[in-house]
């Protein structure tokens, strides 16, 4: 398996085991039903440092491609505004502090923001996306925020991680980021084993406890692996000890886990 970035502007698109086409173009060929690759392209980045989702250009039906491609534009719109906001945040604060308005100061705060995308799946079945943001608005230390997105190819909708994955989402969270708007999460007491099984926490870690009603976990498909995706949901002085992992896909199956979510592993990719 191969991975390519795209990267312009500072802005960077990871896409694992995927092909490189003309203009950016991510392309396969094969029936609209959800069952193949899908075709992606690449956008302009948002600002210097800030990536863009994709859009879908083939591969799916024309009302999942909208619906798609809806989802996306609005989470770009959230991180435009964001990136904005916190611009003016951090101008604002430093010519309180150090009374500057210099051109360098502004040139500067261009910088203040780096977004990655990874494509972790691009079909079948599903379209999957983690974003990686971190950003500086000027306050005492920097900040990141993270968001999945995985998408069914059949519907368009985001899938729902309690009919895929019943025995790891017995609880579905909805947090909220100033970066990426409303984050969803999912949470059981056997994710959370897996987890701390497969991230091996050690060091000032290794006793690191998730409190009393668990961790609320992001998750995402990961082709690659191939298996899930998964980083907690921590606050900023606990995130040393929430690294990203992947359960494999073997051990995912000694769960209660939906034969088309197994399904999309075993097609061709």
């Amino acid at each position: 398996m191969s991975s390519w970035t795209s990267q312009k502007h500072g802005a960077r698109i990871r896409l694992w085991d995927i092909s490189l086409g003309v203009a950016l173009l991510i392309s396969w060929c094969g029936p609209a039903n959800g069952d193949e690759p899908v075709r992606l392209q690449a956008q302009p980045p948002i600002a210097k440092s800030v990536a863009a989702f994709p859009r879908l250009v083939g591969g799916a039906t024309p009302a999942v491609t909208k619906r798609i491609n809806k989802a996306l534009a609005l989470a770009d719109a959230r991180i435009r505004k964001g990136v904005g906001s916190c611009k003016d945040d951090y101008l604002f604060s430093k010519q309180m502090e150090e009374r500057r308005t210099d051109r360098k100061l502004r040139d500067f705060a261009d910088d203040l923001w780096n977004r990655q995308i990874s494509i972790t799946m691009a079909g079948p079945r599903y379209l999957s996306f983690f974003a990686s943001d971190e950003y500086f608005c000027g306050g005492p230390y920097p900040n990141e925020d993270y968001l999945a997105l995985v998408f069914d190819l059949v519907t368009g909708a985001l899938v729902d991680w309690g009919q895929l994955l019943p025995e790891l989402a017995k609880e579905k969270r909805t947090g909220y980021s100033d970066a990426t708007g409303t984050v969803g999460t999912i949470s059981s007491p056997r994710l959370q084993e897996l987890y701390q099984d497969e991230a091996k926490l050690d060091g000032s870690c290794a006793d690191f406890d998730f409190g009393a009603n668990g961790a609320a976990f992001i998750v995402w498909i990961d082709a690659k692996k191939p298996g899930l995706g998964v980083k907690p949901s921590l606050v900023h002085s606990e995130r040393a000890c929430g690294p990203s992992i992947t359960i494999p896909l073997e051990i995912l199956k000694s769960t209660e886990v939906s034969a088309d979510f197994l399904q999309a592993f075993s097609l061709p990719q």
